[in-house]
């Protein structure tokens, strides 16, 4: 499914498995790193992120890692000057849905789908893609 998907809207394209099983070995960063980031080493080797090593306050919210709400709202009042009681009432409204995540790979290959079927896909389509779908 992976390469059908590549081929239609381009490389720039992670397959994702919440709490894989039976994908080893997989590249498993040492270093600390951005969700954003850890999707985009995924377009060239599948990578696995998890509570040890993804440094990414909202997407660790947002996966269930980390339930502190009060603290990311601090955090991100902190950077931006927005006041802490807009983003904690912002957050009240943002639900967290995930839970029991204790890792997540990126980057499944076609090789790996006859192993795990990825629960969803990360796409960055480019204009040429879209508007040769759109004609088609």
């Amino acid at each position: 499914m992976i390469d059908k998907i590549k081929s239609r809207f381009g490389k720039k394209c992670s397959g994702i498995k919440i709490n894989p099983h039976g994908l080893h070995p997989i590249n498993i960063p040492e270093k600390s790193m951005k969700f954003c980031e850890a999707v985009n080493y995924s377009f060239k080797v599948p990578i696995q992120i998890n509570k040890n090593n993804l440094d990414c306050p909202g997407a660790r919210r947002n996966v269930g890692f980390d339930k502190d709400d009060d603290k990311l709202a601090k955090r991100i009042s902190d950077n931006t000057h927005i006041p802490l009681n807009y983003i904690l009432t912002a957050l009240q409204q943002i639900p967290v849905p995930l839970k029991d995540i204790y890792n997540i790979a990126l980057g499944i290959t076609e090789e790996m789908e006859q192993i795990v079927e990825p629960d969803l896909f990360i796409i960055y389509t480019q204009p040429v893609n879209i508007m040769r779908i759109i004609h088609n």
